[in-house]
């Protein structure tokens, strides 16, 4: 598995955004996390749209599907 930085928490484990599955747990700087509630891929099939649930309210992000998102661990 893949790493990235993230600030506040140094290295973590991160897949490429296009293996990102509901239910998983996003990591962002310092510690903070989200629930991936969706996955949707867009229509030129080179970015997905996640949308992920923190603090009890839901934001759409769109990132390309290679880019690396970090996860806590199963």
């Amino acid at each position: 598995m893949q790493q990235i930085h993230l600030q506040g928490i140094g290295r973590r484990p991160a897949i490429p955004a296009g293996e990102c599955k509901p239910g998983m747990i996003r990591l962002y700087n310092y510690g903070a996390t989200g629930e991936i509630v969706s996955v949707e891929p867009l229509k030129g099939g080179k970015s997905v749209r996640l949308t992920t649930r923190e603090n009890g309210k839901l934001y759409a992000t769109v990132k390309r599907k290679d880019t690396l998102i970090a996860v806590v661990p199963t």
